[in-house]
């Protein structure tokens, strides 16, 4: 049997006896309230397993649960009291346009193209109408929206990593937007708000930075519509510039007269699709406050002291108004799942519904806060200063509960609260600990808390160093980020429990203890733990803010929960006894948390673009170590808690855990990769133009550390050269062919393969077109220089870049160059169209070299007849340029909207070897068309009786489907416009959420919900881990649809005309069961909806009483249906099957709904209704006679059609009719809820 201890007791009892009897009890008094030698009775482990595990447990999960909240995307753009509100459905619209084109293909808005022109012209049309909308709202001209449009020239300094490089722009644009009351007291101070339009080479950017886009314009409608008076104005800067870097934002802030009445700056950006918007930069005391205001702020002075140090190897625009405006602000992004940042699958479906929510709400309590009386920027009728910046340290601040509490307070009253913070802890150790007897335990206690924190970090290393160096898998953690704490977590503690067994416990213990007194020393040891780590974390604390250090409140508020879990633990639980009380260990647990989630949202997906040198397993080996006993507050006293033998115990299943984990992710068939977590490759098919005939070479890099070459080498089989071998480069300051990337080609591993030389007929289109000539050459004989002026000519080539070596005196740039023969590096940026590069240089020559530049100066003006390569090549300054083909990037150069830009593109994809190569390859690489096949064959029920069994659909918890017994009744357009009314209603039973709701197109043959969820061209879905469909998003709501399924290619490629919406489905039996069983049972909707349940599933069906029909019936359980008719006689006759097929099939009929009943015209009464099919008396007649409930009758409105062609239907927008469709979809969706639960 055990003890009360959870020891064995199976010792002689004399020995028990004689234990009991030799010790003396200490005498007490009411001058020494020490503690009783003697522990009270414990709990046993498997009491504390079931009691307090599941209380501690719960306290992390609501701790994770705050962390990731997110507020539900509001559909409305007002309040039911009739006041604008940020609608995420309306910003949404935005993205969606912005980031795709009319097609639903993505859409790649890189400065240059034709595209960005687009996207400006866009912006400048919602803008236009929002105006409208606000002169509406306030006739008097109490609410002022200007317009410009900056277009200009520029040059800066672009200083990254240590590398130096010139940026030269032109015909860059701005599009910018100050709202103000219209009095010139409003516009003299104003607040500058910052996002950009443009995106990456390899990116639509939808998150990076459409969201920022998206954000602005939804924040300047809600403030023009309202009410409230600006005492200051608000910039909204849609800068077009930002990936070249940063171009636009310097051409503002340099040269655009309202860069005079900013005082502050917000700048909105994004490296991830989900979670909250986190501020890692914020650099005004007063921009704090600020940030106090807004519902969920989520931001920590750690982040800002983390981006300062540079181990964050990114920035942003923020830059530029800091350094040539001398702003302060904030500079806020989305980080979460930075997955897919700078990747083709930043799109528009990856961004988590509430983010940008989240983002908008907060914007908008800044801006307000920002205008109003309160703050102290500005609120002058003249300008005043700038907001002044601080030291990051003056102001610490740091939200909690995933924005639940924030917290600001300065470095004075940090230093008041610290020093009070180590004398209570100094008063209550001291009151608590008898020092002459149990000092020695203490102390060592103490000086565990670092060792065991550095033997946590040293063991989490040695896996890293197994797993990367020994078995040569790095980053095998790398695609999840909790995965890092199942690697090195296990090994972590047990470093941890190392340290504590043989240097703290091994050291107070006796050799041969009996059980009283095994229990007492365990008593000591736990306590001593936890008081340990007190004086511990108030020490740091106090160490690390006299060093300036704001991020020490987090040894704070470790040392407060400490302190505090002493104290209960002390003066209410264990007040005449040695240990801790078992509810002792559940009060620190909220503490660290949502920091070490927080941490690892941040830098697991970082560490995929950290270059192949950065130590990445090493990085988040200690990230794990470290924060590990910052998560868990209480592990080390629990260590001791029953007695030397549990402690041994615990090594050993520590010792086990950590090489069943290492094991696993050891084994060959894991992966680092997955389809949402890939690996980052840059390829570059580079054509020289200097050879004859033109050299092709194939260039592909990879910004992590993870080798790989065999990927090359059969991605491009077949297709390279013959025999050729992928040869490893060096991508340096003088390598010429990642110039077009640099400064970021110096973190790439780099590969160059041969590519076939071209075909004899080929003529290359560059050399007569892209070329450097000189316009003039001046020698200077005294200071012997040589002053040249060139002009690099790009026509067709967009992004160039100029590098050489030489000795720079002086040159047309604003700072004067770095002296010295060093490597220079000069890129431009050029809008669309835009096709001359020139740059002035003067450089130092030496004597020999002067003297070779006048004579072959000489040369060139006849005075000698002699020719010298020897003089050539010591004058001539070397200029290796290069830039990229306008429409050779790929997929970015394969469509257009424009119809001109198309025609040209199309040429451009069978002429160019670049486009025929990348088209070939893509080829290979794309899956066949039709539905993605699992390795397993499609899930199906069990057969019993010969009939398969119902059952419900994984994920979905009602099933509601809508048919219709003919085609051509508005059948798709009723479930589309249901699917949205039930999202956006308040349902019962949800405790005021809305429903969660998917959609599923069920019509094989003729699938609907692409085009009129707006999801045509949208690409084929995603597949998870486990091979199941992951809905593509429009509007809030996952979707799935054959046709997404289908290949976006023409059925007729010969006929201009022909569409891919054209392409067939000649299927039928066994195929269409098979597609109709994987879009029922192969889907992972909770994929589409972060992990949730779905409320309710709207299915649409095909009309009739066909195969899909009856196998919806057989095989799911279904919760309601919804019968759609029109009034005509005939429809109404397959209504009748149709419903009783569905009695047959034992699907629950909800009602039916009667479509296209009758039409209102608008400004007369709701009552005036022209029935332009004949009276519905037929239709209720019918339903009357078969038991059916009328659900809605839905009026004839253009808008219906329209707005579905578009890809938004009707319930999105409303109209103010009285009687009106969307009125009549939402009354619906109440009903059918209403029924179906």
């Amino acid at each position: 049997m055990a003890d009360e201890n959870g020891v064995a007791a199976n010792r002689q009892p004399v020995t028990v006896k004689a234990a009991l009897a030799t010790p003396a009890p200490p005498s007490l008094s009411a001058s020494t309230p020490r503690r009783s030698l003697y522990p009270p009775k414990q709990w046993s482990f498997f009491a504390f397993a079931g009691l307090v595990l599941p209380l501690i447990f719960a306290l992390g999960y609501v701790s994770v649960h705050l962390h990731y909240e997110l507020p539900e995307p509001r559909v409305e753009q007002f309040s039911l009291a009739g006041q604008p509100t940020f609608s995420e459905v309306s910003a949404m619209r935005y993205i969606r346009d912005l980031a795709a084109y009319a097609d639903g293909t993505p859409k790649y808005r890189i400065v240059g193209t034709k595209e960005m022109v687009e996207t400006d012209n866009y912006i400048l049309d919602e803008i236009a109408a929002i105006r409208e909308q606000v002169v509406r709202q306030h006739p008097d001209g109490g609410m002022q929206i200007e317009v410009f449009h900056q277009i200009g020239d520029g040059t800066h300094l672009f200083d990254f990593m240590d590398k130096k490089v010139w940026k030269k722009y032109f015909g860059i644009s701005n599009v910018i937007v100050r709202l103000s009351d219209g009095t010139q007291n409003s516009k003299a101070n104003a607040v500058l708000v910052n996002a950009h339009s443009d995106s990456t080479l390899p990116s639509p950017g939808a998150a990076d930075d459409l969201v920022g886009v998206a954000v602005m314009l939804e924040a300047l409608r809600v403030m023009g519509m309202g009410e409230r008076k600006l005492t200051n104005a608000v910039i909204f800067l849609f800068n077009g510039a930002e990936e070249s870097l940063q171009d636009a934002s310097h051409l503002f802030i340099t040269q655009h007269p309202l860069r005079h009445s900013v005082r502050a700056v917000i700048n909105l950006e994004a490296c991830g699709t989900d979670g909250k918007e986190i501020v890692f930069q914020a650099t005004s005391p007063e921009m704090i406050r600020a940030l106090a205001k807004t519902p969920s702020p989520y931001a920590t002075i750690i982040a800002s002291e983390i981006f300062k140090t540079g181990l964050i190897a990114s920035d942003t625009d923020f830059r530029q108004f800091v350094q040539y405006g001398n702003l302060t602000g904030l500079d806020m992004a989305l980080v979460q799942n930075s997955y897919r940042y700078h990747t083709m699958l930043d799109t528009a479906d990856a961004i988590q519904p509430g983010s940008v929510q989240h983002m908008g709400d907060n914007t908008i309590a800044l801006l307000e806060y920002l205008t109003s009386p309160e703050t102290s920027m500005g609120n002058s009728p003249e300008p005043t200063p700038n907001l002044p910046s601080a030291p990051t340290s003056h102001t610490i601040f740091f939200s909690a509960f995933g924005g639940k509490v924030f917290v600001v307070y300065s470095r004075a009253t940090a230093t008041l609260a610290y020093g009070i913070l180590a004398a209570l802890t100094a008063v209550v150790v001291s009151d608590r600990v008898d020092w002459s007897k149990d000092g020695r335990a203490h102390l060592l206690a103490i000086v565990g808390v670092l060792g065991s924190m550095v033997a946590s970090i040293a063991s989490a290393n040695a896996v890293a160093f197994l797993t990367s160096t020994v078995f040569g898998k790095s980053m095998s953690w790398f695609r999840q980020e909790t995965f890092p704490l199942m690697l090195f977590g296990p090994p972590a503690l047990l470093g941890a429990v190392l340290w504590q067994y043989f240097f703290v416990a091994n050291r107070v213990r006796s050799p041969i203890a009996t059980i009283p007194q095994d229990a007492a020393e365990s008593a000591l040891l736990e306590h001593a733990s936890l008081v340990g780590q007190t004086i511990y974390n108030t020490a740091v604390t106090l160490f690390a803010h006299s060093l300036g250090v704001g991020s020490a409140y987090l040894f704070a508020t470790s040392a407060v929960s400490n302190l505090l879990a002493l104290i209960v633990n002390d003066y209410l639980l264990r007040r005449k006894s040695r240990g801790l009380h078992l509810m002792t260990y559940s009060l620190p647990l909220l503490v660290g948390v949502e920091g070490m989630i927080g941490f690892l949202d941040l830098f697991v997906p970082l560490t995929g673009r950290m270059g192949a040198d950065a130590p990445v397993d090493f990085i988040i080996a200690i990230l794990v170590g470290a924060l590990g006993l910052v998560a868990l507050p209480m592990f080390l006293p629990f260590c001791h808690r029953w007695g030397a033998s549990f402690t041994a115990r615990l090594l050993v299943f520590l010792a086990f855990t950590s090489i069943f984990s290492v094991g696993w992710f050891m084994r060959p068939s894991w992966s680092q990769y997955d389809a949402q977590h890939p690996k980052r490759l840059l390829v570059l098919h580079m054509e020289n133009t200097t050879t004859s005939p033109p050299e092709f070479h194939l260039h592909v890099a990879s910004v992590d550390g993870i080798p790989f070459f065999d990927l090359v080498k059969s991605a491009t089989a077949g297709l390279t050269a013959p025999e050729s071998v992928p040869e490893p480069t060096l991508a340096d300051d003088l390598s010429v062919d990642w110039d077009v990337i640099y400064p970021v080609s110096q973190f790439l591993t780099t590969y160059r393969i041969p590519l076939p030389p071209p075909a004899v007929t080929y003529s290359s289109p560059w050399l007569d077109t892209f070329q450097v000539s000189v316009k003039q050459i001046r020698l200077n004989a005294v200071k012997q220089t040589k002053s040249i002026d060139i002009v690099l000519q790009h026509p067709g080539i967009m992004w160039p870049v100029i590098a050489f070596d030489a000795d720079v005196v002086a040159w047309d740039l604003p700072e004067p160059p770095q002296r010295g023969v060093i490597r220079h590096h000069v890129k431009s940026v050029a809008s669309y169209g835009v096709t001359e590069f020139p740059v002035s240089v003067t450089v130092q020559l030496t004597p020999e070299q002067f003297a070779a530049a006048i004579r072959e100066d000489q040369r060139a003006k006849g005075q000698r007849a002699d020719e010298s390569d020897e003089d050539r090549a010591l004058s001539a300054l070397r200029i290796d340029y290069s830039g990229l083909d306008v429409h050779g990037m790929y997929p970015a150069s394969v469509q257009s909207d424009d119809a001109e830009e198309a025609r040209a593109r199309q040429i451009a994809r069978g002429t160019k070897p670049g486009m025929i190569f990348f088209e070939k390859m893509y080829k290979r690489l794309q899956k066949e068309p039709g539905l993605p096949r699992n390795n397993a064959p499609p899930t199906m029920p069990r057969m019993q009786r010969g009939l398969p069994q119902k059952r419900k659909l994984p994920g979905v918890k009602k099933v509601v489907v809508v048919s219709s017994g003919k085609g051509g009744v508005g059948k798709s357009s009723v479930a589309v416009n249901l699917a949205l009314a039930l999202s956006s209603i308040q349902a019962t039973g949800l405790e005021g959420a809305k429903p969660r709701v998917g959609l599923l197109d069920l019509d094989i043959f003729g699938p609907s919900i692409p085009k009129l969820m707006g999801l045509e061209g949208a690409g084929e879905p995603m597949l998870t881990s486990d091979n199941r469909l992951t809905p593509l998003r429009a509007h809030g709501l996952p979707c799935m649809s054959m046709g997404f399924l289908l290949p976006n290619t023409a059925p007729d490629p010969s006929n201009p005309a022909s569409d891919p919406a054209d392409t067939p489905v000649v299927w039928r039996g066994m195929m269409v069961m098979k597609a109709v069983q994987q879009l029922l049972f192969d889907v992972d909707w909770r994929a589409g909806t972060s992990g949730h349940d779905l409320d309710v599933l709207v299915i649409d069906t095909p009309p009739g009483t066909g195969d899909v029909t009856l196998s919806l019936g057989q095989l799911v359980e279904v919760d309601g249906s919804v019968i759609v008719s029109t009034p005509q006689n005939v429809a109404l006759i397959d209504t009748r099957k149709g419903v009783a097929t569905f009695r047959k099939l034992g699907i629950p009929i909800t009602g039916a709904v009667l479509n296209m009943s009758y039409f209102h015209v608008p400004g007369t009464p709701a009552s005036e209704k022209h029935y332009l099919f004949g009276p519905p008396t037929a239709f209720e007649s019918a339903c009357a006679a078969l038991g059916l409930d009328v659900l809605a009758q839905i009026p004839i409105e253009p808008d219906v059609s329209t707005q579905g062609d578009r890809g938004t239907p009707v319930v999105l927008r409303g109209t103010p009719e009285p009687a009106s469709a969307s009125d009549e979809f939402k009354r619906l969706a109440e009903k059918v809820w209403s029924r179906v639960h």
